[in-house]
């Protein structure tokens, strides 16, 4: 679960596949106590907003495959690193 948040904090580039696995990890760790450093609203959030279409919305333009995956990786380590346990930032 430690690995997980390790990963999505820390990654250049990313599937979506891969987060939403990390992700679930990562919540799980949350809930039996095990990462206090991130809120669980901060991880809905981003299972929500790592998809393709919101990358591509957020960006505003259409991006390729390669390019969502490093778009994904910057907006995780972003959102990750701002939320700091507080649960206050999305």
């Amino acid at each position: 679960m430690s690995r997980a948040y390790g990963i999505l904090s820390t990654a250049q580039t990313i599937s979506s596949e891969e987060t939403m696995h990390l992700l679930s990890s990562v919540r799980m760790g949350i809930n039996l106590g095990l990462i206090p450093d991130v809120s669980v609203p901060t991880i809905n959030a981003l299972f929500i907003r790592t998809q393709p279409a919101h990358l591509q919305k957020i960006r505003g333009t259409e991006l390729s495959t390669a390019d969502r995956n490093i778009e994904r990786a910057t907006f995780l380590r972003g959102h990750l690193s701002k939320d700091g346990g507080s649960g206050q930032k999305n």
